[in-house]
C-alpha cells in the first residue's frame, strides 16, 4: 500500500532519477546511487531507491546522505534492470521512515518519486474522496500516489493511469514512477523543475533532475523532457507522450541557486547564466566597491561575472566547513556560539591604501553542518577563527 503521510508542508527541492536498462545485466540500482551521489545537492534529509527484475519490486530506503544510506548489501538487495531513486529535501525535519520516498505500492505493482509540491490539493482530495480514500494523512506526493494507484484499479497501464491523473495534479512536478516493466517520467505544464533524458551507450535510458547526474555515469543527455510532456519506456522502446500543453516556466530559483552549475537547464550551462547575472548587475547596479565576495557558493559564477565587467577584483574570503558537524578547536569563551542564523561583526581595522575589512565575521547557517567564516586579514598571514 502508499505509505500514509502526516507531514503536509512542500518539499519542492528534491532530487529525482530513473533508469531503464537496455538489458537484464543492467545493474539498474547501481547507476541510480551514483546519480543520486551527484543529485545529492537538491535533498539531504533522505534517499532511497526501488527497483524491479521484471518479477518483483524492491525498495532501500533510509534518512541520510546517499553515502550512508547504501551500503553494498543494500545495492545487493536490489536487483533488477529498471529503478528509480530520490533524495528528500523538506523544512519538516520529520525522521519518520514513512516520510521517505520513493513511495512503492507492493499490491498494485508501482513505485513512485515526486519533485516538486501541489499547493491546492482541492482537485485530488475530491477524487480520492469520490473512492473512499481518506486523505488525512496524505500530503501531495501520497495524494498523487493514491489517485494513481486508483486510476491502476480501474485497468489502466501505468502511462495512462498517471496521464489520467494530470487534471488532479494541479501544480509543480518532475517525477518519474515504474512498474515491474516500465519506466515513467513526466512533468507538470509549466516544467517549473527541471528534468532531463538521457541514454548510455549500451541503449539504457536515463532520466535525472539534472544532467549532473547523467554526466556521472557516463549518459549522453539527449534532451529535456518537455513541459507537460511524458516519457515511457518499456521493452518496446521509448514512448513520448505530450499529455497536457506546455509554457516553459522554469523556476529561477534553479539558475539562481537549486542547480549544480555544471547542469545543462534551457539549453545552457548554469554556470554561465549565474556569471551572466553578475555581469547584468554590473550594468544595471554599479558600486564604489573594493571586492567581490561571493556567498553562499552558488554565488562565485555571479560574483566572477560581476568583477569581470565591473573591474573590482575578486576574492574567496568566506571559508565554508562542511565536513564536520562542529570544529576540531575549542572556540574562545568570546567568542562563543549563540544562535542559528546569528551574525557577529567583532571588528573593523583600516588596512593598506586606507582601505577598511572586517577582521573577523562568523555567520551560522540554518543547516547545523555548515558554518561560514570570514577572514580579512589582509597584512601578514590569514588568521582563520
Amino acid at each position: 500500500m502508499v505509505v500514509h503521510q502526516s507531514d503536509m508542508r512542500p518539499k519542492e527541492k528534491c532530487a529525482v532519477f530513473g533508469v531503464f536498462g537496455a538489458s537484464h545485466a543492467v545493474e539498474a540500482a547501481r547507476l541510480s546511487f551514483y546519480g543520486l551521489c551527484a543529485l545529492q545537492h537538491r535533498g539531504q534529509e533522505s534517499s532511497g531507491i526501488a527497483s524491479s527484475d521484471g518479477k518483483k519490486l524492491y525498495r532501500h530506503s533510509e534518512a541520510g546522505l546517499v553515502a550512508t544510506v547504501f551500503r553494498e548489501t543494500d545495492l545487493a538487495n536490489l536487483p533488477g534492470y529498471i529503478a528509480i531513486g530520490h533524495n528528500r529535501y523538506s523544512t519538516s525535519g520529520g525522521q519518520d521512515g514513512c516520510f521517505n520516498q520513493p513511495f512503492i505500492d507492493t499490491e498494485r505493482g508501482f513505485a513512485f518519486a515526486h519533485n516538486g509540491n501541489i499547493p491546492d490539493c482541492g482537485e485530488l482530495e475530491s477524487f480520492l474522496s469520490s473512492r473512499n480514500v481518506s486523505t488525512d494523512e496524505l500530503n501531495d506526493s501520497g495524494m498523487m500516489a493514491a489517485a494513481i494507484g486508483l486510476k491502476l484499479d480501474d485497468g489502466l497501464s501505468l502511462p495512462d493511469a498517471i496521464a489520467a491523473c494530470y487534471p488532479l495534479f494541479t501544480g509543480v512536478f518532475s517525477a518519474v514512477a515504474m512498474s515491474k516493466d516500465c519506466l515513467v517520467a513526466f512533468r507538470d505544464k509549466h516544467g517549473i523543475r527541471p528534468l532531463s533524458l538521457g541514454q548510455l551507450e549500451d541503449g539504457s535510458y536515463v532520466a535525472a533532475s539534472e544532467t549532473c547526474a547523467l554526466d556521472t555515469i557516463a549518459a549522453a543527455h539527449i534532451r529535456e523532457i518537455k513541459p507537460g510532456e511524458m516519457i515511457a519506456i518499456d521493452k518496446t522502446g521509448m514512448h513520448e507522450t505530450q499529455v497536457v500543453p506546455g509554457e516553459q516556466k522554469l523556476d529561477i530559483f534553479e539558475f539562481v541557486y537549486f542547480a549544480r552549475p555544471d547542469s545543462i537547464i534551457l539549453g545552457q550551462t548554469v554556470n554561465d547564466v549565474r556569471m551572466q547575472f553578475g555581469r547584468e548587475m554590473a550594468e544595471e547596479c554599479p558600486i564604489n566597491a573594493d571586492v567581490v565576495i561571493p556567498v553562499p557558493d552558488s554565488a562565485i559564477p555571479a560574483a566572477l561575472g560581476y568583477a569581470e565587467a565591473s573591474g573590482i577584483p575578486f576574492e574567496m574570503n568566506l571559508i565554508k566547513t562542511a565536513i564536520s558537524t562542529e570544529p576540531s578547536f575549542a572556540p574562545r569563551p568570546s567568542y562563543e556560539k549563540t544562535t542559528l542564523n546569528e551574525v557577529e561583526i567583532r571588528s573593523s581595522a583600516p588596512s593598506r591604501d586606507g582601505v577598511s575589512y572586517l577582521s573577523m565575521t562568523r555567520l551560522y547557517a540554518a543547516l547545523p553542518c555548515v558554518k561560514l567564516f570570514l577572514c580579512c586579514e589582509r597584512q601578514g598571514r590569514p588568521k582563520y577563527t
